[in-house]
């Protein structure tokens, strides 16, 4: 045999066309990452508002049995 072997691999631009023939996952998960955040955002603000809510309750309740 004469001169050596070499192997490239595939490219990019393959992997792109791969993933959009055989559904890839790659692509799909880039774009819901930013809506897993904004999704994790918005139950993180709504925890924090019941936690409030839930202490301003206890509050007043505690005052109204003080009074009592």
């Amino acid at each position: 045999m004469s001169g050596p072997i070499v192997r490239t691999g595939t490219t990019p631009k393959f992997w792109e066309n791969y993933d959009r023939v055989f559904g890839g996952k790659k692509k799909a998960a880039a774009t819901s990452e930013p809506a897993a955040a904004a999704k994790a955002t918005k139950k993180t603000a709504k925890k924090a508002t019941k936690k409030t809510a839930k202490k301003a309750a206890k509050k007043a309740v505690k005052k109204t049995a003080k009074k009592a």
